[in-house]
């Protein structure tokens, strides 16, 4: 009988994976987004035999040459109406990275970096098997449930660890929450502290082929969508090419990609020493790793007080604590995100005491920087007062925008919500809300 290899069990992950909602595409590894090559169609058995004999040769690995990332800049519009006076006329969500945040500040600019399709197969193989070794150690040290993000294994969503958070709150009295982002995170993140983490976590993850891959997520390579066009259209280059005998598309040609792109200065390498490109498929699995050891510390540090409870989701984190160990807790944290390279948010910053069933915000004892601010308690897209939990309404305002593909979609996130919770308000505050956009947000 033939021995699986770790390329078999991994395609036969992402076939299942590509089966199931919201997915359901018929490619390896794509999310829908035009690149310098193709999607490999697991409708293609001759593709997907290559790939696998490509992914089972590691001296073929040792040699991959990596495309570029795409660097894209996404505008997102927060839950404001602008002030025509102070902020300016408003301007389209689809808003260029240029944009100025101190004069348009209800405008959020993402950059998100995209992958070659072919490049993301490879990161995704790296991932699958760097997350069984990390999912191993999570259990051998007793904190698998305190890591939420980018993890498959739970098989819960944000809305089910809110409501584990705020059912473990309500439980208890006479407590401190604290919730905080890290700054920056993914762009911050060092990349020898990192190579430290992974060879903690998988020494031999860091070595031959598998140190390849790492050294291309940590001294990537990205070209700025707007560029790659531009360059085209000054040599006078076709783009967006259908590939032959399929439905998929690219974005030229790879001879002119050779040609007019690849050795043109607007294709920039990172080498500041920190940062990894938020976006990539084994970008999240990498970003728990390196905080493996502060997750661990902090475990330790809050299991042994009373109603201690510590979360984390990418960068946003929540601990729950006596309210007499919230200041010592606090600063720890910072101390500790410090010698990672990292630091705290002050304005995502919030601290909230619950007492008696009331909840009151007390950030000004734990940050004297800080004023105390009369909003509710948000955790993972809900809003939280002490007897009622909503959806965040930026989030629900996102989703209902005519701007939005899928927004009718969310209609059902929100049913979804409310069963999981248990509470009304949900839907009256979608139907409210859903009206609110419909008059005044997205007025022409």
């Amino acid at each position: 009988m033939m021995t699986k290899t770790l390329a078999s069990e991994w395609l036969e992950w992402q076939i299942r994976r590509s089966r199931q909602k919201p997915f359901r595409r018929p490619f390896v590894g794509s999310r829908g987004y035009l690149h310098f090559d193709e999607p490999i169609s697991l409708l293609d058995k001759t593709e997907i035999r290559n790939l696998i004999k490509n992914l089972d040769n590691e001296r073929q690995l040792s040699k991959w040459p990596f495309f570029p990332f795409i660097r894209e800049s996404r505008g997102q519009r927060k839950f404001k109406m602008p002030n025509e006076e102070t902020d300016g006329p408003p301007i389209p969500l689809k808003t260029p990275a240029r944009v100025n945040q101190k004069k348009y500040p209800h405008i959020k600019t993402r950059r998100l970096m995209a992958a070659a399709h072919r490049d993301s197969c490879l990161y995704s193989y790296y991932g699958f098997g760097l997350e069984k070794k990390y999912e191993a150690k999570l259990e051998q040290n007793k904190i698998s449930e305190n890591v939420l993000a980018y993890r498959s294994a739970l098989g819960k969503n944000n809305v089910e660890f809110a409501r584990d958070a705020f059912n473990h709150i309500i439980k208890s009295n006479g407590i401190t929450c604290l919730l905080f982002d890290i700054s920056g995170f993914f762009d911050a993140i060092s990349h020898k502290k990192l190579v430290s983490s992974v060879k903690e976590i998988a020494p031999e993850y860091t070595k031959g082929w598998r140190n390849h891959v790492l050294n291309s997520l940590t001294k990537y390579r990205y070209i700025n969508e707007d560029d790659i066009y531009k360059l085209l259209r000054s040599h006078k280059k076709k783009y967006i090419v259908s590939i032959p005998g399929g439905k998929s598309k690219k974005i030229c040609k790879l001879e002119d990609y050779k040609k007019i792109i690849e050795t043109t200065k607007n294709v920039r390498t990172n080498k500041s020493g920190v940062g990894i490109p938020q976006g990539s498929s084994v970008s999240g699995l990498l970003a728990n790793v390196y905080l493996f050891n502060f997750d661990k510390d902090l475990v330790q540090m809050i299991s042994g007080m009373k109603n201690g409870y510590y979360r984390r989701y990418s960068d946003d984190i929540l601990i729950v604590c006596p309210t007499s160990e919230a200041s010592k807790i606090y600063e720890s944290c910072k101390e500790m995100l410090k010698e990672n390279g990292l630091k705290i948010k002050p304005t995502k910053t919030e601290a909230f005491t619950y007492h008696n069933g009331q909840l009151t915000n007390t950030i000004n004892s734990i940050e004297p920087t800080l004023e105390n601010r009369p909003r509710d308690m948000q955790y993972l897209g809900l809003h939280w007062d002490g007897t009622r939990i909503i959806l965040r309404p930026g989030t629900v305002v996102k989703r209902y925008r005519p701007s939005n593909p899928r927004r009718f979609q969310y209609w059902k996130y929100a049913i979804m919500a409310m069963e999981k919770i248990g509470q009304k308000a949900i839907r009256k505050q979608n139907v409210r809300i859903r009206r609110t956009v419909k008059r005044k947000i997205e007025r022409k």
